[in-house]
């Protein structure tokens, strides 16, 4: 089995994998939040720390205040409280009640952590006409990952921040918050679509299947998804958290795989061949450490996710490494592209770090995003010079190949195409059956025209006689040997229809010559069989077939 085969056979499986975790995540109604998500306009102060309840597990953190009656009745449309957790459990008791639970109970298939939530608490419901407490605790999802979620450590708190205000403000504040981020991670899809829509364009109207831009879309597209789901937009329409934070673990863990293959394919710089294929199969491999792990009940998928920053982490300095050695190799500046990807990286790398040390983050792509945009919009637009350049040259190219193997006057091939005829024929046509003709036709009085007449109607004699010999023959079988003389190659074709043939074109040359009054065309015409057993080579061929021609002109003459 190859090693393209392997590799076709591993994505497949993966996305079995992915398909069979989001199913199982999907059915689990743990860590679900199906009520309205709110939002609110501001921070209100009074928010102060309390001793958990009893019943409350290791790591987690009370919050506790009391709202007044003026200040619940002074919120319009309903007093709200909204906070966004990440990988954490949540109770809200009111006045001691238990009112709200998050992440505690409920059925789990895959996956004991949860990811990022929001949280809409309507506060309208429990009171009347007093004030209320409200007691709010965070539980990590994990209990013996406390120390990760929420620290202590040289006075830093990792909370949420609680908003409170109307049920209104509350979307359109959380959106407005979240606009930049998912902003940017949007345009960056959009660049991925382009990309794949411009390749299905092409495979379409050309049947020319862009594999760069294939591997480049795809890598756009997945960067740009991971962003999103990091951005804070995603919570709001994808309702199971573990969806989420398992999507954007499995996408860190497969970057690799298309940045690279992009690399391999476009060939934009020399890179080691055993580094990379050991990251691309060692990102595949990843990828099915992330699925088989999110059911694994004992093991916190946020310790898979810290595995995979890890080795991304590595493999980014194998990509700056990648790009630094290409630039040095060269002995110039790095491009603006490569600076780019250099600067992402390093972005990447100080978001990791800041994403695994403490203070903790929810954005484990807050800086890096809008360098990778960047670096994304510039590629594209090199991208497309060079598309636009090689078209160009293509073209170049086209012109100066039909004006070799096309003859400008007449249209019909030139003697360089009739060399690579027969050597294709001698390649592909080995059998004792087929065989090869030869029809030589010559204006046997082109030069008397030329200086009697004129060269305009020596050229209009050529172009009449090219013209009935394609006719006659095909266009394609036609080739224009010299000045006069014309050759006309044909395959498997019966001798009785190449002399019915000739002398159905001697009699349209007479016709033509009788509706004239100036120019008349005489034409000497042979035909001759490629005969392995007579000839020892093809030009031993075309001598002798050269040689009848003069036979013929000589007999010719003598009878005008």
């Amino acid at each position: 089995m190859t090693i393209r085969r392997v590799r076709h056979f591993s994505l497949s499986l993966l996305t079995v994998c992915v398909i069979v975790v989001c199913a199982c995540a999907f059915l689990s109604n743990r860590g679900k939040i199906d009520s309205l998500y709110e939002s609110s306009i501001d921070l209100n102060p009074g928010w102060h720390m309390v001793t958990p309840s009893s019943t409350a597990l290791k790591g987690t953190i009370a919050l506790e205040r009391t709202f007044s009656t003026d200040e619940l009745q002074a919120t319009k449309g309903g007093p709200t409280l909204f906070f966004r957790t990440n990988n954490a459990s949540v109770v809200i008791r009111v006045n001691g009640d238990y009112a709200y639970s998050y992440g505690v109970l409920g059925k789990s298939y895959v996956g004991n952590e949860f990811g990022s939530a929001m949280h809409f608490f309507r506060l309208s419901n429990f009171y009347s006409d007093e004030s209320l407490t409200v007691n709010i605790e965070f539980t990590p999802a994990f209990q013996s990952f406390a120390n990760k979620v929420f620290s202590r450590g040289t006075q830093m708190l990792i909370t949420p921040k609680i908003y409170f205000g109307s049920k209104a403000a509350c979307l359109l504040e959380y959106m407005q918050a979240s606009f930049i981020p998912a902003a940017v991670s949007a345009v960056i899809i959009l660049l991925g679509l382009l990309y794949l829509i411009l390749t299905t364009s092409f495979w379409i109207l050309h049947r020319k299947y862009m594999r760069n831009f294939c591997y480049w879309g795809i890598f756009s597209l997945i960067v740009g998804t991971g962003f999103f789901m990091e951005s804070g937009m995603a919570d709001l329409f994808i309702s199971h958290a573990f969806i989420r934070y398992f999507a954007s673990t499995f996408i860190l863990a497969m970057l690799p795989e298309f940045f690279l293959m992009y690399i391999k394919t476009s060939k934009v710089v020399t890179y080691n061949t055993g580094l990379c294929n050991f990251f691309i199969m060692h990102s595949v491999a990843n990828a099915f450490i992330v699925c088989v792990c999110a059911f694994i009940p004992g093991l916190p998928f946020s310790y898979v996710r810290n595995y995979i920053i890890i080795c991304h982490a590595i493999y980014l300095f194998f990509v700056i490494a990648m790009f630094v050695n290409n630039s040095v190799g060269l002995s110039k500046l790095p491009s603006i592209p490569s600076m780019l990807v250099i600067a992402t990286s390093v972005a990447i790398l100080i978001d990791f770090t800041l994403y695994l040390v403490p203070p903790y983050r929810d954005d484990i792509f807050a800086f890096s995003r809008y360098i990778m945009l960047a670096y994304l919009v510039t590629r594209t637009v090199e991208v497309i010079n060079e598309y636009f350049s090689s078209q160009i040259l293509s073209a170049r190219e086209e012109m100066y190949r039909s004006v070799i193997v096309r003859d400008s006057l007449t249209g019909v091939r030139t003697r360089p195409a009739f060399w690579h005829f027969q050597k294709d024929f001698f390649k592909i046509h080995t059998s004792a059956n087929e065989r090869l003709s030869l029809v030589l036709c010559e204006i046997v009085n082109l030069k008397l025209i030329n200086e009697k007449n004129g060269y305009e109607e020596g050229d209009e004699a050529l172009k009449t006689v090219s013209q009935i010999l394609k006719l006659h023959f095909g266009q394609e079988n036609v080739y224009r040997m010299d000045g006069s003389c014309f050759g006309i190659l044909l395959v498997d074709t019966p001798s009785d229809s190449i002399t019915l043939k000739i002398a159905e074109i001697e009699k349209v040359i007479d016709d033509y010559n009788m509706s004239q009054d100036l120019g008349t065309i005489r034409l000497n015409m042979t035909a001759n069989t490629y005969a392995t057993k007579r000839y020892e080579s093809f030009d031993a061929f075309l001598t002798d077939s050269f040689s009848e021609l003069g036979k013929s002109r000589k007999t010719f003459l003598q009878n005008l």
